[in-house]
């Protein structure tokens, strides 16, 4: 047996055996490197540690930390380190050039600059460390050293790009982290913003989020809900309904909202609407449900507020054409006198001076209801009560009511011997007019008008009936409120401000008194005005 071969064989085997425990050793060092740097969330953290384990590889005179900024598309100085612990301004450094850092990035590794490539010292050597991350570029490391030192070993050199890697997936998950945090925040933000109540749960049955309208909504006194399950810590009644609600959700994949009254208190109840959806993920299986509760009252106001803004605006534009037509009209027969009617063609005149008077009653009309609509706001509509015979206002205003209007026939029905209501006359006359008019302009194809005055169970009534085109029972409810005109345009173009009933009903409410309307569409209407008074029978017709 040859003892030669046998030596060598032993030897190759020594050289394997230390190959390995160096590669073992290596393997060692970078785990535990790995853990030092990606363990750490902190930005700062991160960093420090990068360089601090650059610096025991390295025997480093300088090195500075660019990162590049995705905004400018820049690489901007972060830290620098010279000796131990000293930081000095990015000013005291040279810049790699453009294109240099473009050809690291693109070739993936590290490179050593020679200094006469650099303009540096003789004795100082440029190396650039490209710290690239799985999605994006985050920057690199310049370090400056004695051209002398031998750092670029094999080994040397893979355990720097093994921590550049690491420190750039660290970076990288770092500013994820920073932006998830940042949208959770933002998200949370919002929905404690919203209006409404909403919680939602896992498929346990576990409380995953609260807002604070949800606690308020429903009194839930616990701060800390969450991976509560809700049937531990809501009322009985609402468990009952959310559990009905969720068995629908998970049938159906849908449910309408429930209304329901929430008692939080004693001798206090809210009404809620609740509604629910299903929370799935990106592969759309169901990871849990959303329950909104809304403040039924709440959104009712808010309803009713965003109703009235679009009848105001409605008003202005009503209002101005209702003061632009008869203005018009006036300005029209004006200049008509004025440059075609001849000085003694008096028939004509008087004709033309006949349409500026009604057009002025119109324009007066307008006026004393814009007053009087501003003085019911404010709290200053007065009253001068007198003693008024109804029958003599209603004999006034029709008879000269009756000379502008040829196609509609008013017939009154009013008793003799009729109580005396103790009233502000000028404001009684305002609502009869105000009544007539309506029963005019809504008979816009003429027909009969009536009156009829009754005294009933201590109050004198008087009921003006037409045979106009009547008001459907959907709009019956709105036309005492303020701004309100019923929409006709189908059939009709009827002018109006929206202003006369709603004063009609405060003058009547202003007296002690009472009004109401029976119509349906098609069909004409009656609308009665009930003054408080000493009942008296006895008819007279005429």
């Amino acid at each position: 047996m040859s003892i030669k071969p046998l030596q060598t064989d032993i030897q190759f085997l020594r050289d394997t055996i230390y190959g390995l425990t160096e590669q073992i050793d290596l393997l060692t060092i970078l785990q535990d490197i790995s853990k030092g740097i990606v363990s750490g969330f902190d930005f700062e953290e991160i960093i420090s540690k990068f360089l601090d384990i650059v610096k025991e590889i390295i025997n480093y005179k300088y090195a500075a930390l660019f990162i590049y900024n995705r905004n400018s598309r820049e690489y901007t100085l972060l830290k620098a380190r010279q000796g131990e612990n000293v930081f000095f301004e990015e000013k005291n450094i040279n810049r790699p050039d453009k294109e240099i850092i473009k050809w690291v990035f693109k070739e993936k590794r590290w490179i050593s600059i020679p200094p006469s490539e650099t303009g540096s010292p003789e004795h100082e050597r440029h190396s650039i460390l490209p710290l690239q991350g799985t999605q994006e570029q985050i920057g690199f490391l310049l370090i400056i050293s004695d051209a002398g030192d031998s750092i670029f070993n094999k080994t040397n050199q893979t355990i720097l790009s093994f921590i550049a890697d690491q420190t750039a997936i660290a970076i990288e998950n770092q500013n994820l982290y920073s932006r998830l945090d940042r949208s959770k925040k933002h998200i949370a933000n919002i929905v404690e913003s919203i209006n409404s109540g909403i919680i939602t749960i896992d498929m346990s049955d576990n409380i995953t989020l609260v807002n604070k309208n949800a606690t308020a909504m429903l009194a839930i006194q616990s701060a800390d809900l969450t991976g509560k399950n809700y049937r531990t810590v809501l009322s009985r009644e609402l468990v009952t309904i959310i559990n009905n609600l969720k068995s629908r959700l998970l049938e159906d994949g849908f449910v309408l909202e429930k209304k329901f009254e929430h008692n939080p208190f004693r001798d206090f109840a809210i009404r809620l609407g609740i509604t629910a959806s299903l929370i799935t993920d990106e592969k759309d299986e169901t990871t849990g449900i959303i329950f909104i509760f809304r403040d039924m009252m709440a959104s009712k106001e808010i309803q009713r507020l965003t109703q009235l803004d679009e009848l105001k605006n409605e008003f202005v534009s009503n209002v101005s054409h209702e003061l632009r037509t008869p203005l018009s009209i006036i300005k029209s027969y004006v200049e008509a006198i004025l440059d075609q009617v001849e000085p003694d063609d008096h028939e004509t005149q008087r004709d033309f001076l006949s349409v500026i008077n009604e057009e002025t009653d119109r324009l007066t009309l307008l006026v004393n209801d814009l007053l009087d609509i501003s003085r019911i706001e404010s709290g200053k509509f007065e009253l001068t009560l007198t003693s008024v015979l109804l029958s003599d206002v209603i004999y006034s205003v029709t008879a000269t009511m009756g000379k502008r209007d040829s196609r509609h026939k008013i017939i009154t029905k009013i008793p003799s011997n009729l109580p005396v209501i103790y009233a502000d006359r000028d404001k009684v006359t305002q609502v009869i007019i105000n009544l007539l008019n309506n029963a005019i302009k809504f008979s816009p194809e003429g027909g009969t008008i009536e009156i009829n005055v009754v005294p009933e169970k201590g109050k004198l009534w008087c009921h003006v009936s037409d045979q106009g085109i009547g008001i459907d029972q959907e709009n019956l409810h709105h036309i005492f409120d303020k701004f309100f005109r019923v929409d006709n345009s189908d059939k009709y173009e009827i002018a109006g401000t929206g202003l006369g009933l709603p004063i009609v009903k405060h003058i009547m409410e202003s007296h002690g008194g009472d009004i109401t309307v029976k119509s349906e569409s098609g069909k004409g209407s009656v609308f009665s005005i009930g003054f408080p008074c000493n009942a008296v029978d006895d008819e007279n017709e005429t």
